[in-house]
């Protein structure tokens, strides 16, 4: 690859897909396979965008902004977004699921539909899923800050760490008697 912009994990994770330019003149969305390794062109051609298309990985695939229209891996017209989605201020795709964040409510978007779980009602701006897709990482707190861990599986959640009495530092409350 002569330029990379953007990488994703494929759902199985045995691949990147990666948006960029190949040394061939080629942009557009590449796949690095990690038992071969070897990049192929999924969705390239040659005079296509150099730093590759805006895409987003879905639970299996992805979509792509082609122009003002959003494709998927097969290149047929797509929506990468599902239905209900207002005041999502926060996405997390993982493997298994899309999951989007509107105030205190956790939403999983899956093909078998919705449901939705609260978060603490505390929460800040600030969401990442762990890249195996079992954990989501979340910030609360209004005086001191928290990280709490959400367990994806059976939908637990933990407080990870609090503010100590010095601002920089935190400490794990995991495992505490």
């Amino acid at each position: 690859m002569a330029h990379i912009e953007r990488v994703h994990w494929r759902h199985d994770g045995q691949a990147l897909y990666l948006g960029g330019s190949d040394g061939k003149g080629r942009g557009g969305i590449f796949e690095y396979e990690f038992a071969t390794k070897r990049t192929q062109p999924l969705i390239a051609e040659i005079g296509g965008p150099p730093k590759g298309y805006e895409f987003y990985p879905q639970a299996k695939g992805f979509v792509y902004l082609d122009g003002d229209a959003y494709r998927d891996e097969k290149r047929q017209p797509a929506n990468p977004f599902p239905a209900n989605i207002e005041a999502i201020t926060e996405w997390l795709p993982s493997p298994k699921a899309l999951f989007g964040i509107r105030g205190d409510q956790l939403i999983r978007f899956s093909p078998e539909g919705q449901r939705q779980y609260k978060l603490p009602g505390n929460r800040q701006p600030g969401a990442s899923i762990s890249p195996d897709g079992i954990t989501i990482a979340i910030t609360a707190g209004r005086e001191s800050q928290e990280i709490w861990s959400l367990d994806l599986g059976g939908f637990r959640a933990a407080r990870v760490s609090k503010r100590a009495a010095a601002p920089a530092r935190f400490r794990t409350v995991i495992g505490e008697p």
